[in-house]
This record gives structure tokens, sequence and C-alpha cells, in this order.
């Protein structure tokens, strides 16, 4: 059931833009109602449960939505829908420039579906040129009570909808690009004594060698290659200090090729031997007893 609780709220806080819809407004699959915008200041609280679909859209600033016993924070460029009978609260944290837009039609349920598959949380836009863009094309045409006007929202609409859903299917993608890279160094970690390829590391993640690198590199800042030797590096000098291994020994222990590559390898990235690096850490170490 419908229900709205506003405190702080006066005829400057926003500027509405709406009109009386066309004949054909009730029987558009997505429809705009209403477009509002304006700048929240900490003394504005709403407690509503919504009867139509409400966007929330953050322009600048940070809002608070709670919903379903989550606290969704609303930072710059970031976007959320919610549907018919939801209850949310929300209120700006010190000042919050918003737009919010109530929607309806047949279609709502289905894109809502689509984009958030029952987990709604805000979504950082990846294009916030083109969403204000549309909000403001919205604003234009939403004041003049025509078909066309109606017609231009709804497909503006539908526009952001899309823009919405690619935006979110992007983040996915790069939180499962995240947690695959982590997995990978996770596996290198754990098998510094195993022969270690760029081909198997990037089977593990289902990429090719050249989008796997790619990927690896933008994450990280280096190589697959260089990272797994700079993790090999640093396991050695584990062994040089704290063990009496020879080199043959930590280099099969850490996956060189031998002691000889072992030493090429801590030379280049170190500029000294390994012998050199276990020395003068004896040295320090009881210089300063």
């Amino acid at each position: 059931m419908p229900f709205i609780e506003i405190r702080g709220w006066t005829r400057k806080t926003a500027i509405p833009y709406v009109t009386n819809r066309s004949p054909v407004f009730s029987e558009l699959s997505l429809g705009v109602h209403s477009v509002n915008e304006g700048i929240l200041g900490p003394e504005i609280f709403i407690n509503r449960i919504l009867e139509q679909y409400l966007l929330i859209y953050t322009v600048d600033g940070t809002g608070i939505i709670e919903f379903k016993n989550n606290k969704l924070v609303m930072d710059k460029h970031k976007i959320c829908i919610f549907s018919i009978d939801d209850h949310i609260i929300y209120y700006p944290v010190n000042s919050w420039h918003s737009i919010w837009v109530f929607i309806e039609g047949d279609a709502c349920d289905n894109l809502h579906k689509i984009c958030y598959g029952g987990d709604v949380t805000p979504t950082k836009m990846s294009n916030p040129e083109i969403v204000d863009r549309i909000f403001r094309d919205m604003m234009k045409n939403i004041q003049t009570p025509s078909i066309r006007s109606d017609l231009i929202c709804s497909s503006l609409m539908y526009q952001l909808w899309v823009d919405i859903i690619l935006s979110r299917q992007n983040q996915n993608v790069k939180i499962k690009h995240s947690e695959s890279i982590l997995e990978c160094i996770e596996y290198m970690s754990n098998n510094l004594d195993k022969k270690i390829t760029v081909e198997d590391l990037a089977e593990m993640c289902f990429f090719s060698k050249a989008q796997f690198t790619r990927i690896f590199k933008k994450y990280t800042g280096a190589s697959p290659y260089d990272y797994l030797i700079n993790l090999r590096i640093n396991r050695t000098k584990r062994f040089l200090i704290e063990t009496d291994l020879s080199l043959e020994e930590i280099s099969s222990y850490t996956g060189f090729n031998g002691a000889s590559h072992f030493i090429a390898c801590f030379k280049k990235h170190e500029n000294t031997t390994p012998y050199k690096y276990k020395n003068r850490y004896i040295t320090s170490k009881f210089s300063n007893i």
C-alpha cells in the first residue's frame, strides 16, 4: 500500500518536470510519469512505499538509501531503480544533487529483472555524459503534453535502462576478472616450485594468452612472467636469510632452472648476487646487536 513520509521538504527543494499525459501514455510499455531534480540538504528525510517504479540518480554529492536492511551508498554518477511496493528510506549525506524519475508500464517488470535479478544495488554509470543528456532531453520533452513527447521520453527511458544493464554487466565482468587474477596470484604463490607457464594461467581463467596478459597487467602493473619471477625472488630471499640451503636447492624449491638461472634472475632484479645479499643481511644483523 502506498505510503510517504517527508521531512524538511520545501517548494525550493526540487524542480518537478511533469505534465498531463497524452491519450497514448497509458498504452506505453514504458512511460515516464515525471522527472524531478534537486539538491537535498541534511534536513531532508523521505520514507515511502512506492506505487510506481522509481529511478534515482546522483549528479553530485552522496545520498543513502535504506532498502531491505541494507544501506545503499549513492555516490556521484550512481543510479538505482526500485519497483512498485518497495519500501525505501532515503536522505543526503550533507548535500545530494540528485534526479529521480517515476516510471510505469508493462515493460518495467522484465527490465528490472534483467537489470538486477533480485539484487538491487547502485550502478556506477560508465558514460555519465550520455546519462546527463538523456535526463536533460527528458526534462525538455516531458513539459509538452503530446503523443510525440511521451514517445520520445519512453524511447529515452529505454535507452537509459539499456545503458544501466550494460554498465552492470561491465562491472560484473571487472569483478570476475579481478577474482580470476587473484586466483592466479594465489596459485602462483602456492606452486612456486612447479613449472608455471602463462598459457597454463590463461587456461585456468578461460582467457586467451594475449587477453590474460593484458588483463593481468592492467590489475597488477606487471606481466604474468615478471610477476611470477618477482614472487620467486622474494621467496628465495627468505630461504637465503632463514636457511642454510645451497643455491641449487633454493632454485629447485622456487622454480628456477638450476642455480645459474636463479643467480642471473636474482642479480637482474636485486643488482647483487644471492651470496652478497645473504652476507649483507648477516653483517647488518650482527652490527645491530
